[in-house]
């Protein structure tokens, strides 16, 4: 390519002229596709072999679904996990209740409130999130090897005895609505929103989207009422990664 002055000029431009402003490019001889042979397999090779270990499955009595994937070596462990009650299960008449539930489910449990729960994990250098979407809740926890015990205790705590006290549940309603309130004033979320409902009719799951005054009409007991019909075992999938005896984690879940 050539650059093209904005001055007028008797001389036409060449390319690989010298006089010509800007990079003198040469593409050079071409490449014979022997010489490029020799950096591809060979035609009709076999695809190489790739031994990673595939994880153990168990599934608990009560439904839950465990995949346990050992990796030694590691210092950390990392659960991941995922509950069937995403957004497609917000009440028509008030969208954003799977969202508050996820958010609000460190906020405290029946044996800790919400200070002493957040002490103790972080005491521990426990890091737990968790984020909703149309299908699911996925939440993470990140924990040293040696502290396995005490986190997935705390998990299974949070999972299945979370209180979402009032006072912290209207402080995440604030935080949600001004976070919602910012998108719809922002083109690109907004065109987001408008697309997504274009795309998907009424009556579908993904039409439905939560906004600021739905999110404040949300109480405490739509919340409760949500955690208790979707927070189930047998909707739920969690998966470990990381330096664990297999034997000793499944002993330690059924436990929990």
């Amino acid at each position: 390519g050539f650059l093209e002055p904005t001055a007028s000029s008797d001389q036409p431009l060449a390319l690989g002229d010298p006089t010509v402003s800007g990079e003198n490019f040469s593409p050079g001889e071409p490449v014979s596709p022997e010489t490029v042979a020799q950096y591809l397999p060979a035609v009709g090779a076999a695809a190489p072999s790739i031994n990673q270990p595939l994880p153990e499955e168990v599934v608990l009595d009560n439904g839950l679904q465990i995949l346990l994937l050992p990796t030694p070596g590691m210092s950390t462990v990392t659960i991941d996990g995922w509950v069937n009650a995403g957004d497609r299960f917000d009440p028509e008449d008030k969208p954003g209740t799977a969202a508050l539930t996820a958010l609000n489910l460190i906020n405290g449990t029946q044996s800790k409130d919400a200070l002493a729960l957040a002490l103790s994990v972080e005491s521990q250098g426990i890091q737990f999130a968790a984020s909703t979407d149309t299908e699911g809740v996925n939440f993470s926890v990140n924990m040293l090897s040696e502290d396995l015990a005490f986190g997935t205790e705390t998990l299974s705590d949070i999972l299945r005895n979370s209180i979402f006290p009032a006072d912290q549940l209207a402080l995440t309603q604030q935080q949600l609505a001004s976070q919602l309130a910012a998108t719809q004033s922002d083109p690109q979320g907004l065109s987001g929103r408008l697309f997504q409902q274009t795309v998907y009719p009424e009556g579908h799951p993904a039409h439905l989207l939560a906004t600021p005054e739905s999110v404040i009409s949300v109480a405490q007991d739509d919340v409760k009422t949500f955690y208790d019909t979707y927070y189930r075992p047998d909707g739920t999938v969690i998966t470990l990664v990381g330096d664990f005896d297999a034997a000793e984690v499944r002993s330690l879940l059924t436990e929990t």
